[in-house]
């Protein structure tokens, strides 16, 4: 349990129970029983108290005068069994402890199982009378008093009464750690609180809160666990509705560990028994997030269907969480405009902010940065993902922080930033990269690696992103696909690139990914290399028309074309569509596109012999190529180099 470092030892796991050697206890209970009997009476009672405390406490908890308390405290710290804070700048100022830990533990070890419940009720009562019952700073302790007097005696007529009364303080602790964004302590305390509870539903409600604080905590796995027995204790007692409600949250879940037709199919079950009710909140709320699922699955028949009759209801009963929720989703669906899709998501984003709905109000800067760099607006997406990640750390959303983060670092890449971007995904903890897709950006990391001529990372971000390519989440496929794509493009398999380019466009349309730009640039570059310019003409006449407002999707179509028509020999289009790509990326700040355009632009100049033309597009292209350090473009830009030079005898 122990090492030695920095001339010390210091503890190497966490230890719950620290057991006292028998030698070592004999030692000091030798010591308490030399005692007087009513200073050993104080040290029982102190004991329950904890490691410090005060004279009044002591008294109250004795039921003797406190000035009979202090003068036995006196003597005991006299005799080296307890000390006293006496530094006045200590908010501990006049309090008692014992000087030694053990001597705590083996005083409250010999009390006999009568003689501590006794106590920690005693204690219970004490802090209650004097901080109040409702006082939320003491209801923690308050409920570890009463459920050590109930672990004390669990068989005894009143154990009952005190085991509800831990519940409730277990319930109200939770309930505060939730309030202070504490959630790794409000999972904690609901789970200790459902194990008390006698009631499957009461239980079921408190397995259904544990879940909810345990996803707040990034902890999906523990989450999904705590949904699972929720809905089979509601179940079992007959609560359909909340029943359901907590299917919705394990749908949810079961999405987010890449699960989602298992999600889809649980929360279908639930719905089936809810539709045929009157309409309230929990049908309300699966109807809404069936509609999410099915956004994600390219179902928009289900997906409209689901999200009108979660606003319907929502509307009518005025339940502003699932109003803001429904609003959200229902902007994804009409991502293509981005001026309604924006309004509904702003709109969705105020709902949440005026009432206070973390979830809804983090998912709602979420999705506003992902409409924003839809449409290329880099700057404000990234100023969108600020304000949500200082909202996330306020109130202890760490799943959400994360999310928060990978979206910031894909904006970053677009922009160019890629060291601050790599910082992010360097700064995120191993457990986001475990959870999967959205929470760790792999794909980002892949790209900036493949970019700058990295190949060993780059090949560790496509296998970590390889379990999407059969997902039924179409981003998660179609990003899978492209990542794979532009591997097999670095390693020399053009036409397995070229197939894969192919294969990732498709559910990149359907969804309307941010990637959907990245996705014509892979196929134009894989295609081409691979020499099939019909796949080149499918991919641009598939994209016809998508999202005019996203110039960088322009850009790739225009870069496409003027390679094409170079390929063709139209050398009269070749240079009006250099030109209309290079524009579209200057005008949305995308230094990398910009860069290889200008490149392939010099390139197609140098052919034509066009010298003079191509060199200043070459210099500018080594300037964006060099500030991204993207070394094997900078080696093409290199060799472009030396035939702009004249020949030598």
């Amino acid at each position: 349990v122990l090492e030695q470092a920095d001339g010390g030892y210091r503890v190497t796991r966490e230890i719950d129970v620290l057991d006292v050697p028998d030698t070592l206890h004999a030692l000091i209970a030798a010591r308490l029983d030399g005692l007087e009997p009513i200073q050993h009476r104080l040290l029982e009672d102190a004991s329950i108290l904890g490691k410090t405390f005060t004279a009044a406490g002591l008294a109250d908890v004795a039921a003797l005068p406190e000035s009979d308390v202090e003068a036995h405290l006196k003597r005991l710290v006299r005799k080296e069994i307890l000390n006293v804070e006496l530094d006045p700048r200590s908010p501990e100022r006049g309090q008692y402890g014992f000087l030694h830990a053990l001597v705590q533990k083996v005083t409250y070890d010999t009390l006999s199982r009568k003689e501590r419940k006794a106590r920690h009720l005693a204690v219970a009562d004490y802090l209650e009378r004097e901080w109040g019952p409702e006082d939320a700073e003491i209801v923690e302790v308050v409920a570890s008093h009463y459920l050590e007097a109930f672990r004390a005696a669990p068989d005894a007529e009143d154990a009952a009464a005190i085991k509800a009364k831990a519940c409730n303080r277990l319930t109200r602790a939770a309930e505060r750690a939730a309030s202070l964004a504490a959630n790794e302590d409000a999972y904690s305390r609901y789970l200790e609180a459902a194990d008390l509870a006698d009631e499957a539903s009461s239980r079921a409600l408190l397995l259904e809160n544990a879940g909810q604080a345990a996803r707040a905590s990034g902890r999906f796995g523990a989450a999904a666990e705590a949904f699972e027995q929720a809905v089979g204790l509601f179940d079992t007692a007959g609560e359909t509705h909340p029943a359901a409600r907590a299917t919705a949250r394990l749908g949810g879940i079961l999405y987010e560990q890449g699960r989602i037709d298992e999600g889809i199919q649980r929360m279908e079950q639930a719905f089936g028994v809810l539709a045929t009710d009157e309409p309230d909140g929990d049908l309300a709320a699966l109807a809404h997030e069936l509609a999410r699922l099915y956004l994600f699955a390219g179902n928009a028949k289900l997906h409209y269907e689901r999200v009108e009759l979660a606003l319907d209801i929502a509307e009518a009963l005025e339940l502003p969480e699932i109003i803001s929720d429904a609003l959200n989703t229902k902007s994804v669906l009409y991502q293509q405009r981005p001026h309604e899709s924006g309004a509904l998501m702003r709109e969705a984003l105020r709902v949440a902010l005026d009432h206070d709905l973390m979830n809804p109000a983090l998912r709602a800067y979420n999705n506003l940065a992902y409409l924003l760099g839809l449409h290329d607006q880099f700057e404000d997406a990234r100023a969108a993902c600020a304000d949500g990640i200082a909202l996330a750390r306020r109130r202890g959303y760490r799943n959400w922080e994360w999310i928060l983060r990978t979206n910031l670092a894909e904006a970053l890449y677009q922009a160019g930033e890629w060291d601050r971007a790599l910082e992010i995904a360097d700064d995120l903890p191993e457990e986001a990269r475990s959870i999967g897709f959205g929470t760790f950006p792999g794909e980002v990391v892949f790209w900036i690696s493949l970019f700058r001529g990295q190949l060993e990372t780059a090949r560790e971000m496509a296998a970590f992103t390889a379990t999407g390519e059969d997902s039924n989440d179409l981003q998660v496929r179609g990003v899978a696909l492209l990542v794979q794509a532009r591997l097999n493009a670095a390693e020399g398999r053009r036409d397995d690139a070229a197939r894969l380019a192919r294969a990732a466009l498709e559910p990149l349309v359907t969804y309307g990914s941010p990637y959907l730009n990245e996705g014509v640039g892979a196929l134009v570059d894989t295609a081409l290399a691979a020499g099939d310019t019909s796949l080149v003409e499918e991919g641009l006449s598939r994209t016809e028309g998508l999202m005019p407002s996203k110039p960088s999707l322009r850009g790739h179509r225009a870069r496409g074309t003027a390679l094409l028509a170079a390929q063709a020999g139209g050398s009269d289009r070749v240079g009006p569509a250099f030109k209309a790509a290079e524009a579209s990326f200057d005008a949305v700040h995308t230094p990398f596109w910009l860069a290889v355009t200008r490149l392939d632009h010099a390139c197609w100049l140098v052919d034509t012999g066009r010298l003079d033309e191509a060199a200043p597009l070459l210099a500018l292209a080594r300037e964006g190529f060099e500030r991204l350090r993207a070394c094997p473009y900078l080696d093409r830009v290199a060799e472009l180099e030396g035939r702009l030079q004249p020949a030598t005898a």
